[in-house]
């Protein structure tokens, strides 16, 4: 018997974790209501073929809960999130799929930000 990754794992901790984000497209599109699980004191990410991560203020989403907002990942860069009243600009994205899944739309997506100061 396999698990579940998004249903028994993903979900729930999402559940309890999530904050509410407002997600703007960097092409002016109009804002998209979303959760995610605020990492902005920082998360290890990994570059590509790096053997060293690098600690820096990320979001984690739901690859699921982006494709059923209609967000697509791969246009996410430069975009700007606005979380726990703070704003944040999207630097760059990592995906982590489900063991299971190599899928687009399983797993979690995290997203690099830089915190903007008015």
């Amino acid at each position: 018997m396999s698990i579940d990754w998004e249903t028994e794992l993903l979900q729930p901790a999402f559940d309890s974790l999530a904050v509410d984000v407002t997600y703007y497209q960097e092409s002016g599109f109009p804002p998209i209501e979303l959760r995610a699980i605020d990492k902005t004191s920082g998360v290890e990410l990994m570059e590509r073929g790096a053997s060293i991560g690098t600690v820096m203020p990320a979001a984690c989403f739901l690859l699921s809960e982006l494709s059923a907002a209609g967000v697509d990942p791969h246009e996410m860069n430069g975009g700007t999130l606005v979380m726990n009243g703070l704003n944040w600009r999207i630097d760059n994205k990592y995906k982590r799929p489900s063991p299971e899944h190599s899928m687009e739309t399983v797993g979690q997506l995290y997203v690099a930000l830089t915190q903007i100061k008015d």
